[in-house]
């Protein structure tokens, strides 16, 4: 059983990406940084097990990252499998104040 799940990723200029509040980092495709980035913008996952994380190949001019991760319940032997998906959000215009 899989599920999948779309975030917005924020991009701004040739490989930078948005770390809240208002912290921009470079990172190339497919690196640990940007998998470090993508799973901390994931919201729940203090309360299961992260067993493994990569990422799943896309195509370059696509503008997507997906993201496969398998975790497990502490207390249950119930395993899950999540891909996210993030995409790419060229330049938001509320970020132009920063």
């Amino acid at each position: 059983m899989f599920y999948v799940i779309v975030r917005k990723l924020h991009l701004f200029g040739y490989f930078r990406y948005l770390q809240p509040p208002s912290e921009w980092i470079s990172c190339a495709l497919e690196s640990r940084e940007l998998l470090s980035l993508c799973l901390k913008k994931l919201k729940g996952l203090n309360r299961v097990k992260l067993v493994d994380a990569g990422f799943v190949w896309t195509e370059p001019h696509s503008k997507r990252i997906k993201v496969c991760c398998y975790t497990q319940y502490f207390k249950l032997v119930v395993s899950l499998l999540f891909y996210y998906q993030y995409l790419h959000e060229r330049n938001p215009p509320e970020l132009y104040k920063l």
